[in-house]
């Protein structure tokens, strides 16, 4: 399906992904070269800020403001890891009418938030960044999420997981729009193999193996879908039809641990996420990890992180807070 011209819009949000958007932009550039000609164009808008700070610390200058966007062939939207601070009232709207206007949006990173909230996603499957994957179902348990590197959907409400999956997600669109052998040159600049979209983001969250060697997979599964109310581990046991000695053995043997202390580990480091992520109260995180009591999630994850769940909170906010810029502060 070949067209003339074609145009992104590509929408950014404070502390957005900068190697995602930079994935996007070189391969824009990569594929005008070979062609000699400005074949795809993108401009860069945000909500209300004229800059708009990056990942890696970096002010990028806006083209323009969403209100001004008119018919791309594209959204994309860039959030970064403050999203649950943001008003989005606005966007949101913005959002809905593009879709009913039918142009494609492509959610990015941690944005599926942000078309959660505009009531865009309705029984289509999402793909996240899998550092936001608990949060996303804790907040939205009705959707279907799934470890894809990228998900495109009938309704034109599309998703990457960020990093490297947005080079995939582009050279897949350039041999939709103009052709496998613009897609193969770009994928060779970048001197990458380019992967499916519906390969596992993480290959030890891929759990469809049958095999025996996948066992100690298959009880992270298990745990990970029984965060908040754990379940014991001879009870992971029997549903994996294995003795509670066998599932120790293949734990020590590939994680050099138990399965008990693997998973009192992975509660923990979701703990760690609600806290970096979230505004819960620190007992409510405590519920929500399968920990009855305050005082045993605190010496737990001292005993882990060296260091309480209240200072991690205090300096993973002074950290957010330290990366806004003076002069985008301003702008706020």
């Amino acid at each position: 399906m070949k067209k003339n011209k074609f145009e992104f819009a590509f929408i950014i949000g404070d502390q957005f992904p900068d190697f995602s958007f930079l994935c996007a932009t070189e391969c824009i550039k990569i594929a005008n070269r070979d062609r000699a000609e400005d074949f795809f164009t993108y401009k860069v808008y945000s909500i209300d800020n004229k800059n708009v700070l990056a990942s890696n610390g970096s002010i990028v200058s806006m083209d323009d403001l969403i209100e001004n966007i008119s018919t791309p062939d594209y959204i994309f939207l860039f959030d970064g890891d403050t999203y649950s601070e943001k008003n989005n009232v606005k966007i949101n709207s913005f959002l809905r009418k593009k879709h009913h206007e039918q142009i494609p949006i492509l959610a990015v990173a941690s944005a599926p938030f942000i078309l959660a909230e505009a009531g865009l996603i309705t029984n289509i499957d999402v793909t996240i960044h899998w550092r936001f994957k608990t949060l996303f179902k804790e907040r939205y348990p009705h959707i279907n999420v799934v470890n894809d590197l990228c998900v495109i959907n009938k309704n034109h409400i599309n998703f990457c997981a960020g990093g490297l999956a947005m080079l995939d997600f582009m050279i897949n669109l350039v041999k939709q729009y103009y052709g496998f052998a613009l897609g193969n040159e770009i994928a060779n600049h970048f001197i990458h193999n380019e992967r499916k979209l519906s390969d596992p983001q993480r290959q030890d969250l891929e759990f469809s193996n049958p095999n025996e060697k996948f066992i100690c997979k298959k009880a992270i599964a298990i745990m990970d879908d029984n965060i908040e109310f754990p379940i014991k581990i001879s009870e992971i046991a029997n549903k994996l039809s294995l003795s509670v000695r066998t599932l120790e053995r293949e734990f020590i043997y590939a994680h050099s641990m138990s399965p008990l202390k693997f998973y009192l580990r992975l509660r923990l480091n979701h703990a760690k996420n609600f806290l970096y992520y979230e505004n819960y109260k620190i007992n409510v995180i405590s519920n929500m990890c399968g920990f009855n009591y305050n005082s045993v999630f605190n010496h737990a994850f001292k005993k882990e992180f060296h260091i309480t769940p209240k200072e991690y909170r205090n300096n993973s906010r002074k950290f957010q807070n330290e990366h806004i810029k003076p002069e985008l502060k301003k702008l706020h």
